[in-house]
């Protein structure tokens, strides 16, 4: 009599195995220094953006390194901006605005003037002159 197959348990991942290792933090850090963006990191690591991301919500390391590395990265920016801002450095002020709002998220500046009343509409009370005239 023949014993019925089971199925073997599986001990090992399905799949590729990662590249992700602690030392990646430290390589990282250095990357985002000069101004990269994700997808450049990304790029030097041969990883996809997918993967970035994921490592990110896996990994609290990874996650606070690249925290700090975006914060290098606009600090790089400003400086760059500054110095042209300065005549130290030559920049395209247009392309560089338009990198800080869409990578950094920066806003223009919108005051409010708490005293105006906006309640009623406004009224000229005054005479108007003829175009006859």
């Amino acid at each position: 009599m023949n014993k019925p197959k089971t199925a073997k348990k599986q001990t090992s991942k399905i799949g590729r195995p990662t590249k992700y290792s602690p030392e990646l933090c430290k390589k990282i850090l250095p990357m985002f220094k000069n101004g990269e963006s994700i997808v450049e990191v990304c790029a030097q690591l041969g990883i996809s953006r997918d993967t970035f991301y994921d490592w990110i919500k896996i990994h609290d390391d990874f996650s606070d390194t690249i925290k700090r590395g975006l914060e290098l990265s606009e600090a790089w920016w400003s400086r760059l901006g500054r110095n042209g801002a300065a005549g130290k450095a030559k920049i395209q002020p247009a392309t560089w605005i338009f990198n800080m709002k869409n990578r950094f998220k920066w806003t223009d500046k919108v005051e409010v003037n708490e005293t105006d009343d906006f309640s009623a509409p406004a009224f000229y009370e005054g005479e108007l002159a003829d175009d006859d005239t």
